[in-house]
């Protein structure tokens, strides 16, 4: 996955077995970027002393279904060595769409970084389908474990504020200065932000991580 995630009205971190279901959305006017930064075991919480893959997302390529559309199967070879990762949209929510399934001139370029777009004034979001396959095959593999982090999960200091959940994921943490409301219970975990602004998209700023 990528470096930030921005979405729905918030956004959350998850990590366990996949395939991963991810649901990114806004609330708002215009479009947002979302990233994942999966984490290197340097950067991991010094708790932890587990190893997670470190991931790099580059050049997703259509592979069936249609552009955009629910259904439509991206994949993106060797994020990792000898696995390859197809994302698939489930559903589209309340007029979302995707513009850019992974915007790399901003924010964090290993990352994974959808950029959707909402109507003005509803509560909208792309719901993703994350499998982690066998490099240049169709056959599904599995990570026993994966670190992800949602970057930049914010407002825009009047009214929008961005969501990010996931299924399946073991645990989560954030710093106390993150200045998002989380819900984690055992099948489900997700985060959303104040209408507070983050500026930048950078992997420093705890507070909308």
């Amino acid at each position: 996955m990528k470096t930030s995630l921005k979405g729905r009205q918030q956004q959350s971190l998850r990590s366990k077995f996949l395939p991963v279901i991810v649901s990114l959305a806004i609330l708002g006017v215009f479009g947002i970027f979302m990233f994942v930064y999966t984490v290197t075991p340097t950067t991991a919480l010094a708790s932890n002393s587990a190893t997670y893959p470190k991931l790099s997302f580059h050049d997703p390529v259509l592979v069936s279904g249609t552009d955009g559309q629910v259904n439509a199967v991206y994949k993106f070879s060797e994020v990792t060595t000898g696995v390859d990762v197809d994302i698939q949209i489930l559903e589209l929510y309340n007029g979302a769409s995707l513009s850019n399934m992974d915007h790399f001139t901003a924010g964090y370029y290993d990352a994974w970084q959808p950029f959707v777009v909402s109507p003005a004034g509803k509560q909208s979001w792309i719901e993703w389908k994350i499998s982690f396959k066998r490099a240049g095959t169709n056959q599904d593999t599995v990570l026993t474990q994966l670190c992800a982090t949602a970057v930049d999960v914010d407002g825009d200091g009047v009214s929008l504020r961005e969501l990010v959940s996931a299924d399946n994921v073991k645990s989560y943490s954030r710093t106390v200065s993150a200045n998002l409301s989380i819900t984690f219970n055992a099948d489900s975990c997700y985060a959303v932000s104040t209408v507070a602004n983050v500026a930048n998209i950078d992997t420093v700023k705890w507070d909308a991580m």
